[in-house]
């Protein structure tokens, strides 16, 4: 077996591959929001052009790094599980995707407590097995 079909080289690809589509996702989401306080917007405070690029440059830059942080751990964390479950059972199936999805969902979501990591076992398990068929 060699370096790239290892379990930490797959994980570490989809963290970095899932952090830029992440911050992708948070640029287009970011021109959807407000990030302009309420003040500015009532008309009590005054800001110059530049204190609104600034603004809206801040705005954007927190969503982009919230959903690449977001995008980036669910890709390593997905990508690293189902390629153990895979090496585990020696077979690449929707089996091991909906393991996979079922383990990373429950991981993510455990610290909500116990029915959270249940709604999100199910949850990232039906949705990988959706994804899966949809390949396949």
């Amino acid at each position: 077996m060699n370096f790239m079909e290892s379990c930490v080289f797959k994980g570490g690809l989809s963290f970095v591959g899932g952090g830029v589509l992440g911050g992708a996702m948070g640029l287009v989401l970011s021109s959807f929001g407000n990030p302009y306080s309420p003040e500015f917007l009532a008309g009590e405070v005054k800001m110059t052009t530049k204190e609104q690029f600034r603004a809206v440059w801040k705005d954007m830059l927190g969503r982009m790094k919230f959903h690449a942080r977001q995008f980036a751990i669910i890709g390593g964390v997905f990508a690293t599980v189902e390629c153990g479950v895979e090496r585990y059972r020696a077979k690449r199936d929707a089996m091991s995707s909906v393991t996979a999805g079922c383990i990373t969902g429950a991981g993510l979501s455990a610290r909500a407590g116990p029915s959270a990591a249940a709604f999100g076992c199910v949850g990232f398990a039906a949705f990988s097995l959706v994804i899966d068929s949809f390949y396949e």
